[in-house]
């Protein structure tokens, strides 16, 4: 591998290949690319890093029916090590403590206007989550609020169903509260994604105690530092612990998927209170990266789960190139031609032609309209890479014949 950005890359691919294999493990819970950790303490040597349910040793895997896991494996020709961790998994949609619902102000739990990104969102059968970000269709540039699968539709949720703010656990007057629609969503490899329009009131797009709107994309690397704005923690800083991860989650009715993400851990510069990256209602939230001390408009990931119970403090979040990319969304509105070609330009030819006209011994019979051609374009990403986008068209057919 020759060049530290090529190993990562190499790293990524293999975990790509393997992750369902190694998942099928029964207590593996994630498999990612991070940090070696020896005594606790970081040793700065890139690893293959697992995370399993319970750790134990050599000698009690067998009565607990666990297989041991590699202590080194080789990618691309190099024996790469590996760690492991115990670590669990579960969507943020856990109850929340006092604590939490004391920091977060009262406007992210309420209904408000202009809707920001930062505060309670939901679907009616949901309970609530996290507004994360303004985002615009790649070919028409409508802006819809981006969140997560299981906040904006869950398992009984329909495309077209009404969405309301703030969620239904802030506010179970969902009547009143609706504020647009689901339009679309995806649960699987590439993320835990929705997004919803907002017709019912205005749309502002700047993160709520950020100030800055999402305008570009990027790829989260290991030691970035990132900030999110939440429904229930409210603003709050992390480090990037391990990228490439794909880490299985419990979605109940749902089942189990295995999701696309990187872990964040607590930032020890910036730890805030309690070192609390993030709480049950924070699921959708946008994380930021933060250059040098403040947050910028760059998307790197959207939060969609955490820790269980008492352990250690880390967040997970999808990585927001493939949620775009799956959802044919931008960060920012498309760029339009300067001036608008459509409709019909008499002149077009130097000199006056009249619009065409259907001859006065020739009608209608019939008229319907079917799917084109797709034409494959492309955004610009991090690291000279692109995601696609499709363009649709549609074939509109007229069939004509002869007055009788």
């Amino acid at each position: 591998m020759a060049g530290q950005t090529d190993r990562m890359e190499a790293l990524g691919r293999y975990v790509r290949r393997t992750a369902a294999t190694w998942l099928r493990q029964p207590n593996v819970t994630s498999v990612g690319v991070g940090v070696k950790i020896t005594d606790g303490e970081p040793t700065g040597e890139i690893c293959i890093q697992f995370t399993v349910g319970r750790k134990a040793g050599l000698d009690s895997l067998g009565e607990l029916g666990l297989r041991e896991l590699p202590g080194s494996l080789v990618v691309d020709g190099e024996e790469v090590a590996t760690d492991v961790v115990e670590r669990n998994y579960a969507t943020d949609a856990r109850p929340v403590n006092l604590l939490a619902r004391q920091r977060a102000a009262a406007p992210r739990k309420s209904a408000v206007d202009p809707v920001v990104p930062g505060v309670s969102i939901g679907h009616p059968a949901t309970g609530a989550g996290t507004a994360g970000c303004v985002c615009y269709d790649a070919v028409d540039g409508t802006p819809y609020i981006l969140a997560n699968w299981h906040v904006l539709h869950g398992p009984g949720g329909r495309i077209g169903d009404p969405i309301v703010q703030p969620g239904r656990h802030d506010d179970n007057r969902v009547d009143r509260n609706r504020v647009g629609q689901l339009v679309r969503s995806h649960l699987g490899v590439a993320g835990d994604c929705a997004l919803a329009t907002v017709s019912d009131r205005r749309l502002a797009a700047e993160i709520l105690e950020l100030g800055q709107p999402v305008r570009r994309l990027g790829e989260p690397e290991l030691a970035d530092r990132v900030v999110k704005s939440g429904r229930t923690t409210g603003v709050t800083r992390g480090l990037v612990q391990r990228v490439h991860v794909v880490a299985r989650i419990d979605y109940g009715e749902a089942g189990e998927q295995d999701i696309g993400c990187f872990e964040i851990g607590p930032d020890p510069q910036d730890p805030g209170e309690d070192s609390e990256l993030s709480r049950g209602g924070d699921s959708g939230a946008a994380w930021l990266l933060v250059q040098p001390d403040q947050p910028t408009a760059m998307l790197l990931g959207l939060h969609f789960a955490g820790e269980v119970a008492d352990e250690p403090e880390h967040a997970l979040a999808c990585y927001a190139a493939s949620v775009c990319e799956k959802l044919g969304v931008l960060p920012a509105p498309p760029q339009r031609p300067a001036t608008d070609p459509g409709g019909f330009d008499a002149n077009f030819l130097g000199s006056a032609v009249a619009l065409p006209a259907a001859a006065d011994a020739v009608v209608d019979s019939d008229l319907f309209v079917d799917a084109g051609a797709t034409l494959k374009r492309g955004q610009p990403r991090a690291h000279g890479r692109m995601y696609r986008i499709n363009k649709r068209t549609s074939h509109i057919t007229i069939v004509v014949a002869e007055k009788a």
